[in-house]
């Protein structure tokens, strides 16, 4: 049975996630020395760390900055790693023919906002082309 990478498994949802598959998730961590993969999204792709990858089917990406106050202070910042670098990782999975899921939230900009218009529209469209 293939297994199930969680990136973002650091993370409140992520920690869940992990409890709740146990051994059939592989867990990402951009910091620390758990036991998985560590990877930093806006630093590595993950061609680097992911050493086999045939053996993953799907991945949920939960790595970004949620912190509302942080993303307020650097936009700059939150756009690059909640923006640019979760669509290369979403093309790097891609690519390895694993499939993303991706989640997101409205929590700051709100549902209309153009930008999470226009990046939702982005992913879904490259998305359902495969």
């Amino acid at each position: 049975m293939k297994k199930l990478l969680i990136i973002g498994a650091g993370g409140n949802i992520g920690r869940h996630l992990m409890q709740y598959f146990g051994k059939h998730a592989i867990g990402c961590y951009r910091t620390g020395t758990r036991c998985g993969i560590q990877l930093d999204i806006q630093k590595n792709r993950i061609f680097e760390p992911l050493s086999n990858p045939k053996i993953i089917s799907h991945a949920i990406i939960l790595a970004g900055i949620v912190d509302p106050s942080v993303i307020v202070s650097n936009p700059t910042k939150a756009k690059e790693i909640n923006v640019d670098a979760t669509w290369q990782l979403i093309k790097d999975l891609i690519e390895l023919n694993i499939t993303p899921i991706f989640t997101s939230s409205d929590a700051l900009f709100g549902k209309n906002s153009l930008s999470v218009i226009c990046f939702h529209t982005c992913i879904l469209k490259h998305l359902f082309m495969f």
